[in-house]
C-alpha cells in the first residue's frame, strides 16, 4: 500500500520546547522547515517563530509579558507574567502562566533580521512546579507523575499528592461513577514505581479538589520548609 508524503510547504509545532535535534529530525520526516509556536489555553499564541529561525517574536498588541526573577537581585531564571490585551470578557493580568525563561540573549530587544520590530521571546527552559525530596537525596517532579497516575487509573478523575514530611504523603482523589477498589490499588501500584517503599501515604476520597487563588489546580504540593525544597 503506498503511503502518501506530506505535501506542506512549512508547519508549526509547539505545546513543548523544541530542542535542536528534535527540530532537525522534524524537518528531515516532513521534508520541510517547522517553525515554533508558544502559546496556552489562556492566552492563545503568545509567541511565534519567523522565517530567520533566531528566536520566537512577541505580540505586544495581543499579549505583554513580562519577566520576574525567581531569586530577586539576581539574572537566574526568570518566571513569565503574562497580561492579555484583547480578552475583555475575562482580562488576566500580570498572571502567573508558571513557565520560566533564561536571562536571555542581548539579541531579545535587537532588530531580528527578517525586518519584523516585535521583540523575541527570552528561551523557556521550564516550569515552576513543586519537587518531591526524599530523605535519600532523591528528588521527584510533580509534573512526571501527570500521565503516569491519572490517565492509568480509569475510574479516577483527578488526584492531587501532598508532601507533608519527608516520610508522609496525603493523597486527595475524585472518583469516577465506574470507581472501584481495583482502581485504588492500580493507583498504589502505580506510586510504588517512582515512590520510595518506605513512606506513609493517607488517601482520602474528596468530592472536589479545591483551587488556588489563580483559579488552577495544583496537581503536586510540597509542604517541606523553604530550606529543605532548596
Amino acid at each position: 500500500m503506498a503511503v502518501n508524503r506530506f505535501q506542506g510547504r512549512t508547519a508549526i509545532v509547539t505545546a513543548e520546547a523544541l530542542l535542536p535535534r528534535q527540530r532537525e529530525q522534524i524537518e528531515r520526516a516532513l521534508g520541510c522547515r517547522i517553525f515554533e509556536h508558544y502559546g496556552s489555553r489562556e492566552f492563545a499564541m503568545i509567541a511565534a517563530e519567523c522565517e530567520a529561525h533566531q528566536g520566537m517574536h512577541l505580540n505586544p498588541l495581543a499579549a505583554y509579558v513580562e519577566y520576574q526573577p525567581l531569586q530577586q537581585g539576581t539574572e537566574s531564571t526568570h518566571e513569565l507574567l503574562v497580561t492579555d490585551l484583547l480578552n475583555y470578557g475575562m482580562p488576566l493580568i500580570r498572571y502567573r502562566i508558571n513557565d520560566c525563561a533564561g536571562p536571555g540573549p542581548a539579541r531579545e530587544l535587537e532588530p531580528c533580521s527578517c525586518g519584523r520590530g516585535y521583540p523575541r521571546l527570552r528561551p523557556v527552559v521550564g516550569r515552576t512546579v513543586d519537587v518531591f525530596r526524599f530523605a535519600n537525596g532523591d528528588m521527584l517532579p510533580g509534573v512526571a507523575l501527570t500521565n503516569r497516575l491519572l490517565q492509568v487509573v480509569p475510574g479516577l478523575l483527578k488526584v492531587q499528592v501532598i508532601q507533608e514530611t519527608m516520610q508522609d504523603f496525603h493523597l486527595r482523589y475524585v472518583a469516577g461513577n465506574s470507581f472501584s477498589t481495583a482502581d485504588l490499588e492500580l493507583l498504589r501500584g502505580k506510586l510504588a514505581q517512582f515512590f520510595p517503599p518506605d513512606l506513609h501515604w493517607r488517601f482520602e476520597a474528596v468530592s472536589e479538589i479545591p483551587r488556588e487563588a489563580s483559579g488552577k489546580t495544583r496537581f503536586c504540593i510540597s509542604r517541606l520548609a523553604p530550606e529543605v525544597r532548596a
